[in-house]
């Protein structure tokens, strides 16, 4: 039996889906799994909440460069999760959605995907959100459209998120952190032309 309470059972939950339209935008596929894969970044992340103290964290970004990252890094405001201006898609910030396929490694210390395909990413542009007595919800998702001819079969997404090194200034170009990993079992064929859309929803159960 699961139990729901409070300090009971899964309190916090993360939910992988994915869905596939070929080029004339029909779906012909939609999976959903709940995910295992946390990262250690994520934990991190969240430890900074905590934390009264400008050495910040010690994240991981995709190139395997250590670096120190807190929520607020200096006098002068200086915020390094890295938000989306409202109702605009911009480079480098946001969260980031990416596909692979690379043979998947589900792993707590994975900072990467195993191959990620080329320019076959994309950054958020749409966060459902919903709270009510017992829950909170948000998921985050986008749509990646394969530009690979002879289209791509998935084997693996990651959900990044977008962090500074408390030492950049607020024009500094941020890393990409990955938060939460899947392999993607089995692997998805995705048409050239075709859109796949994964999706992250993360929810806390009171």
């Amino acid at each position: 039996m699961e139990l729901t309470r409070s300090g009971w059972g899964r309190v916090v939950g993360l939910e992988t889906e994915v869905s596939v339209y070929d080029p004339s935008g029909k779906l012909i596929i939609q999976r959903r799994w709940e995910s295992r894969s946390f990262v250690r970044n994520f934990g991190r992340l969240i430890k900074a909440l905590f934390e009264n103290t400008l050495t910040g964290n010690q994240l991981i970004d995709v190139n395997s460069s250590l670096f120190s990252q807190a929520l607020l890094t200096s006098s002068s405001g200086t915020v390094s999760l890295v938000p989306r201006p409202g109702g605009q898609v911009t480079p480098n910030t946001g969260a980031m959605i990416a596909i692979g396929n690379g043979t998947p490694d589900e792993k707590s210390s994975n900072v990467s995907l195993v191959n990620l395909v080329s320019n076959q990413d994309a950054r958020m542009s749409t966060t459902i959100s919903a709270e009510d007595a017992v829950k909170i919800e948000f998921s985050i998702t986008e749509g990646i459209t394969v530009t690979t001819v002879g289209g791509v079969n998935v084997s693996e997404v990651g959900l990044f998120a977008r962090c500074r090194e408390i030492t950049d200034i607020a024009s500094a170009l941020p890393r990409r952190v990955l938060i939460a990993y899947d392999e993607v079992n089995p692997v998805i064929a995705v048409p050239y032309g075709g859109v796949i859309a994964p999706k992250y929803t993360l929810s806390f159960v009171a």
